[in-house]
């Protein structure tokens, strides 16, 4: 779950095309490393090289108000609500870690 897909292309994009937490990550690959965030005071995968966006993690949440323009995870959307979001944040970050240390990690946005 992520804020409203004004359909954008990584490589168009223009800053004022962005609205600041309303926006979606641009469609395009990016490559995602684990860091730690002040802000969730936890390790959390971040994207890299968003073109217009900085600190845009994986995290939990429910519902679009909770993605200030990051990416929730969960399991179902019902009703415009994800369910099992930090179930599925666990699952993902041990997938993550247990993964081979020299292996990148990347995401393509769709």
């Amino acid at each position: 779950l992520e804020p409203t897909d004004r359909h954008l292309e990584a490589a168009t994009m223009r800053p004022e095309q962005k609205a600041f937490g309303q926006t979606a990550i641009p469609t395009g690959t990016y490559p995602v490393v684990l860091t730690y965030s002040p802000r969730f005071k936890r390790t959390l995968p971040l994207l890299k090289n968003v073109p217009h966006f900085e600190g845009i993690r994986i995290h939990t949440g429910n519902t679009s108000a909770d993605t200030a323009g990051c990416i929730l995870v969960g399991r179902r959307l019902h009703s415009g609500r994800l369910t099992d979001s930090r179930q599925n944040l666990r699952q993902l970050m041990k997938a993550l870690t247990n993964r081979p240390r020299d292996e990148a990690m990347q995401l393509t946005i769709n």
